[in-house]
């Protein structure tokens, strides 16, 4: 009986989970709706799209702050600086997701744009080549 009923309350809990992350992700959509003018695309296209028109919406928030300009809301501000940081770090775990596929299923795959791979060198950092100088 006991195994009967922590299947439920395992059940229950996985509800209550899945009911909060649903919750969570039409409180994400309704926010960046109001802030951005415009429905959020899906993948890391249109996360990047939504973080650069973020970053433009900020900017503007800072420069209208700054200027002591009539419309300027602190509310805005502080809503488009967390909604920013949310997409960035969602746009890093992505990418950080598609590099560790890439690289699971191709240990000698090529790195991704941008990444830097070590190079050995024999002489080590600063020793370049100092034979036969004076």
């Amino acid at each position: 009986m006991q195994d009967e009923q922590g299947g439920r309350h395992g059940q229950r809990r996985s509800d209550e989970e899945e009911a909060r992350e649903e919750r969570a992700m039409a409180l994400r959509l309704r926010t960046l709706r109001r802030l951005t003018g415009r429905e959020p695309e899906e993948g890391e296209a249109g996360r990047k799209a939504l973080v650069a028109r973020l970053a433009r919406a900020l900017r503007g928030e800072r420069q209208r702050g700054k200027a002591g300009h009539w419309s300027y809301d602190l509310n805005r501000h502080i809503a488009l600086s967390q909604a920013y940081r949310a997409e960035c770090a969602a746009l890093r775990a992505c990418r950080e997701t598609l590099r560790a596929g890439r690289t699971k299923d191709h240990p000698t795959a090529d790195p991704l744009p941008g990444s830097v791979s070590p190079t050995p060198t024999s002489a080590g950092p600063g020793k370049q080549g100092s034979e036969g100088t004076t």
